[in-house]
């Protein structure tokens, strides 16, 4: 299916770059982005519309409602940036691809070079300092993770648009670079999303306010900690009884 653009408002920009994240395993991708959306006080310029995204309609708090988009924002500041997010992905792959796309040719279109997507890179352990994988669409980008501390990728695969976005780059003559926070993958991970922006802050010079995601790095430690508690009491409870027979 296509996807439909809408553009809001017209916008000029100085060499922006496209940064984009999508709903994904730990939200990863959707926390880091979010967080760049309220750090930089980007405004909403374009939607994104596609039939192949799931079949719900989104109420707003004033009341009104639209269908599940995607929404486009752009910032000035350190450095221009168009940003790219939506609350769900499309089911299928193709319409994946369409709104990646999509957003790819809206980027160029205002001069954007570069693109930079995040993820969740999954383990099966809880991560206290979550480290950052990436990887690129060249050996010199990938030489260039290398050298400020991220830990590149040989091999494997990263799923949906989170993926795919930045591996389409090239076709439209552009760069694309992912950066991945370690993460167990189960809850929204904000260390791993505040990893991701700490290294992103670094490749790009970009400052970043990390106030929004240090609420959702206490609020989650907060209901991890109920939960193991509420655990323990049950194991408690559990235990077979020490009682001897009585006679």
């Amino acid at each position: 299916m296509v996807a439909k653009l809408k553009i809001l408002k017209s916008v000029e920009l100085s060499n922006p770059i496209l940064i984009a994240g999508f709903p994904g395993a730990g939200n990863v991708a959707k926390l880091a982005v979010d967080n760049i959306i309220f750090s930089t006080k980007a405004q909403l310029f374009a939607k994104i519309y596609n039939y192949g995204a799931p079949a719900k309609v989104f109420i707003f708090e004033d009341g009104t409602c639209e269908p599940l988009s995607f929404s486009v924002y752009f910032a000035r500041g350190d450095r221009d940036l168009v940003i790219a997010t939506g609350y769900a992905q499309p089911e299928s792959p193709e319409d994946q691809y369409d709104i990646s796309e999509k957003i790819l040719e809206l980027g160029k279109s205002m001069g954007c070079k570069r693109i930079y997507s995040f993820g969740a890179y999954i383990v099966d352990r809880e991560v206290e300092e979550p480290r950052v994988f990436g990887t690129a669409t060249s050996t010199e980008l990938v030489s260039m993770l290398k050298n400020n501390g991220v830990i590149t990728m040989n091999a494997g695969f990263i799923t949906g648009m989170n993926g795919v976005i930045f591996a389409l780059a090239p076709i439209l003559n552009m760069e694309g670079i992912c950066l991945l926070g370690e993460s167990l993958g189960y809850y929204a991970d904000g260390k791993a999303a505040k990893r991701v922006l700490e290294v992103f802050s670094k490749l790009t010079d970009i400052s970043i306010d990390y106030s929004l995601l240090d609420k959702v790095i206490a609020e989650v430690s907060r209901s991890l900690e109920r939960l193991r508690k509420e655990e323990e009491r049950m194991r408690e409870y559990k235990k077979p009884s020490k009682l001897g027979y009585i006679s």
